[in-house]
Order: structure tokens, then sequence, then C-alpha cells
């Protein structure tokens, strides 16, 4: 029951808070969602997920986080990070490992932040009418079941 309201709460709090960034007009990133995650022996999270684009851009994880709960009053946290090409249903993967100690599979908060932008094919310094397009800014906060 307490994964539930805790699943619940993470739902609702992702749906009230994290919200797209949206230049007027300019491009979207949306439904940003952890598919799977899997640990390996050594303790290595690997997280799998899928991110719609509104149009091509490429697109950063500005900061990213797993978050494991280790007994009644402790926790195991790492960081991750990535670039990835965007364009419609686009999936996305990457690794994080704890900053002290070791995930292992069963429940963590994982969440994260995402920037994109349709970037400059030309360089503003030899031409200044060069448009650099809108940013586009999102992020997710899920409870997932790390698997082995």
């Amino acid at each position: 029951m307490r994964r539930i309201v805790a699943l619940v709460s993470g739902l609702l709090l992702t749906m009230s808070l994290v919200g797209p960034v949206v230049a007027q007009g300019g491009p979207e990133i949306n439904y940003i969602v952890v598919t799977s995650a899997t640990v390996d022996r050594g303790g290595m999270v690997t997280i799998y997920g899928t991110m719609w684009c509104s149009q091509p851009m490429d697109v950063n994880i500005d900061w990213g986080n797993v978050n494991q709960a280790v007994g009644k009053t402790k926790s195991v946290q790492g960081g991750f990070g990535g670039w990835y090409w965007c364009n419609g249903t686009t999936p996305w993967q990457t690794q994080a490992r704890a900053d002290w100690g070791k995930f292992s599979s069963g429940w963590a908060w994982i969440s994260g932040g995402f920037s994109g932008a349709n970037w400059c094919d030309e360089d503003p310094n030899v031409n200044p009418d060069t448009y650099c397009g809108p940013h586009a800014k999102n992020g997710f906060s899920q409870y997932v079941k790390i698997g082995k």
C-alpha cells in the first residue's frame, strides 16, 4: 500500500510541478518517462526511457539523479547525464553509479531535467542574421523498480 501511495504521490507531483517550458510556437520536449531500469553486479544502474520532441533537436540531460532508500534512514544516490538527437518519439538510455555504496534491485526515485534546441547551422559571428531557434525544457520524476 505504501508503494502505491508513493507512486501516486510521485505522479501527481510530476504532473503538477514539472511541465514543459516552451517559447511561443517553439519546440517542445514532452512525455519523458523511464520505461525500465536494471542494475549490474557492480551496482551500476542502466536507465531506459522515451521522450517525445515536437521537432528535430539536440536534447541534453541537464541533471539526473537516482535515489534509492537503504534501510529506514539512509539512501544511495548517483547522477547521470547524456546528449540525444530527438525527433518525435525517441528512446534514451543512460547509466548512474552511486556516489557511495552500491545500487541494488528494488524501488528508487529517478528524476532529471532535459533541455533542447534547434542549433544553428551557421556561425552567428560570420552571419549575424543566423537564427538559433528557441529552447525547450522539461523534466520528470518517477518511482521505478530497478531489476537485475
